[in-house]
């Protein structure tokens, strides 16, 4: 329960840093410009949080080393990761990963972590194709907020009650598929994006795999979202009802459901609508209103 002061300087991490399970505790350095803890070795993760009640802060956490492997990683409830810099390895993925769901999960029977908050962050990743730069599975009443961050996707992966507040989103330039901004994975529910502005594409609201029937996504808010990038196809709409877009502008936007599309689009513009059904079934209602 107590605090782990980090002083300024540069410090090579050889080994992980565990927190086992237990009582949390607080890790806190000088400041991000002030203190650094590089990962000594390859496929090497900085830390790993088994313990809830968890705070890392005023640090950065340099993973340019470590490959596929996150500088922080946790499967464990009301961790706060705070006033961080955070550098991924080229081409490694999930920087920074918060694996909920005790190592059961799936989509089909969730269960969740709770109370994990990500704040004023700045994250630097290459994640490859199809994975993310910050990894948020099976997460619960959960905070991502002031975020800058230059590379991959957030993947939210079957979550619910989590929110996304001012995220400034730059995409890394390999341009490989994990330039969406974020994604929400089937079944996600209640999730809020407020003011979150992106040069590459908006985001993806994923549909119900043909292969993996599911329920779709329900309740998702997004609000004052800003497409300043040149390219198109900047937002994906899949499955989802209860999808509510206000004082956002966008790009172009497909909408391509396996199962059904629904929701209102208030005070927004975009350039282009796209509709395509994913199945024979599939349902498309997207009202607009001033």
């Amino acid at each position: 329960g107590g605090e782990v002061y980090i002083p300024a300087g540069k410090f090579l991490i050889m080994n992980k840093i565990l927190i086992p399970a237990g009582t949390g505790i607080t890790i806190s350095g000088a400041g991000r410009s002030e203190t650094t803890l590089m990962a000594g070795a390859p496929g090497q993760t900085i830390f790993t949080v088994q313990a809830g009640h968890t705070t890392i802060e005023n640090a950065t956490l340099d993973a340019q080393i470590t490959g596929g492997n996150p500088a922080a990683l946790t499967g464990a409830s009301y961790v706060w990761l705070l006033h961080l810099e955070v550098l991924g390895a080229p081409g490694g993925s999930w920087p920074i990963r918060f694996a909920g769901g005790k190592g059961t999960a799936s989509p089909a029977h969730p269960t969740y972590a709770t109370g994990n908050v990500v704040d004023d962050v700045i994250l630097y990743d290459t994640a490859p194709e199809r994975n993310d730069g910050l990894g948020f599975a099976f997460q619960s009443n959960a905070v991502i907020a002031n975020l800058v961050h230059n590379g991959s996707r957030i993947g939210l992966y079957v979550d619910k009650d989590v929110t996304i507040f001012n995220d400034n989103y730059t995409p890394n330039s390999i341009g490989n598929g994990g330039e969406k901004g974020y994604v929400i994975t089937t079944p996600s529910s209640n999730i809020v994006i407020s003011h979150f502005t992106s040069s590459g594409w908006g985001g993806k609201i994923n549909p119900v795999p043909t292969a993996n029937p599911r329920d779709g996504n329900t309740n998702i808010t997004i609000c004052y979202e800003e497409m300043t990038g040149a390219s198109s196809n900047l937002f994906s709409i899949g499955d989802v009802t209860g999808l509510s877009i206000s004082n956002s502008h966008f790009g172009t936007i497909q909408v391509q459901p396996t199962q059904k599309a629904q929701g209102t689009f208030t005070n927004s513009t975009y350039a282009s609508l796209q509709e395509e059904k994913k199945s024979s079934g599939a349902t498309i209602s997207l009202q607009q209103s001033q």
